[in-house]
């Protein structure tokens, strides 16, 4: 793990996206990284915000609380410092489907993905929130719901091919040994996987920062 001040650290041909949402009161977000293999142009920021949006309206919506609000998808071009951002803000009443209060803000269920390296680089994970309690079971959810959370983080890597085969959702690493990289490493993501044992994320508690 690298801790401390460091230089800007380029990621070539990639873009981070943010997706900004509320969480019974809480700002909460994911951050996924997204990369091409060739130009990186002002349009493509905007098509791949649109998608993502999209993507969580017809993906995401349907397997959370609608206490879960959308607020907007935030796409900046991270191979340089002074890289293009585009911000595409949610419309009014964007939320989850599900009419019923969610388990505590800090509940989320860990999707996991690998490349098609070894080594803590070419890991990551999302923690998916605005779970509720008819998915749970204990300390788990239902295998069924985790089938449905792995099926919609894969339908966003297809939808991305279909925008544009040169996208492709990546894993982005700054860090290697203890010290930071000075260029970042993205590897594809090859695979994801959604285990049933529910999680936390102790910073979307009411209050904490």
């Amino acid at each position: 793990m690298c801790m401390g001040p460091h230089p800007y650290i380029p990621v070539p041909l990639t873009y981070k996206v943010v997706i900004n949402q509320v969480l019974g009161g809480e700002a909460t977000m994911n951050v996924l990284h997204v990369s091409v293999t060739d130009f990186m142009n002002l349009s493509t920021l905007a098509s791949v915000a649109t998608a993502v949006q999209a993507w969580w309206i017809a993906r995401i919506a349907p397997l959370v609380t609608n206490t879960l609000s959308l607020t907007s998808v935030e796409v900046t071009d991270i191979a340089s410092f002074n890289g293009g951002r585009y911000i595409l803000f949610a419309p009014a009443g964007t939320t989850g489907s599900i009419a019923t209060p969610p388990l505590p803000n800090n509940v989320a269920l860990v999707v996991s993905y690998t490349g098609a390296t070894r080594g803590r680089g070419s890991q990551g994970r999302t923690y998916h929130m605005g779970i509720v309690d008819a998915a749970a079971a204990g300390s788990d959810v239902t295998s069924f719901y985790a089938g449905q959370v792995n099926a919609a983080y894969i339908q966003l890597r297809t939808d991305l091919a279909v925008l544009n085969a040169d996208l492709t959702q990546t894993i982005v690493s700054y860090c290697l040994g203890g010290a930071w990289r000075a260029i970042g490493q993205r590897t594809s993501i090859t695979n994801s996987t959604v285990g049933t044992r529910l999680d936390t994320q102790r910073r979307r508690l009411p209050r904490r920062r």
